[in-house]
């Protein structure tokens, strides 16, 4: 984990959009320029239309993954993020979509730092500033994968869900 904080050295962010519109990629693009010019060292890398092992090989090299800001939630893209450790930036904001899976699933333990379009900047500066926060985060990060989102995690599921197609309780 990198002990750059924006001001001793750069902070590189990783944001790969396949929908920029779904993804919000305006408002964050945004939020950097205006981080940017408040003096911050920020290295924006913006992946579109690149092959996925492209993107993975890349995510082992940065600070940071901003993933979505407009759909609640988080995507692949998130998961793999985590799965190599990375803080990761994506909207969980909107509870009337979330509370079901909050109450039925695993999402009260997701570590991933939430954002909307109005919060985007606030949130990327905190983790630009905090390498601490962003270890923490990955580290938390990768242990939910792990736990929620491992081939072994995904057998358990699907199992438990055939036994109670096939009338298991």
């Amino acid at each position: 984990y990198s002990p750059s904080d924006g001001i001793n050295q750069e902070v590189k962010i990783l944001h790969a959009p396949n929908h920029r519109t779904f993804k919000g990629t305006e408002f964050f693009l945004n939020a950097v320029e205006e981080l940017k010019n408040e003096g911050f060292k920020i290295d924006l890398i913006l992946l579109e239309k690149v092959p996925n092992n492209k993107v993975l090989e890349i995510m082992t090299k940065v600070d940071i993954l901003a993933d979505q800001f407009i759909f609640t939630g988080y995507s692949l893209n998130s998961i793999e993020g985590m799965a190599v450790g990375l803080p990761v930036i994506s909207n969980l904001e909107n509870e009337d979509l979330l509370r079901v899976c909050r109450r039925y699933s695993f999402l009260n333990e997701c570590p991933i730092l939430s954002s909307s379009p109005e919060t985007v900047k606030e949130r990327l500066k905190l983790l630009i500033t905090n390498p601490e926060l962003r270890k923490e985060l990955g580290q938390l990060g990768r242990r939910y994968v792990e736990k929620y989102h491992s081939y072994k995690a995904a057998q358990y599921m699907f199992t438990n869900i055939f036994k109670k197609l096939d009338g298991e309780d």
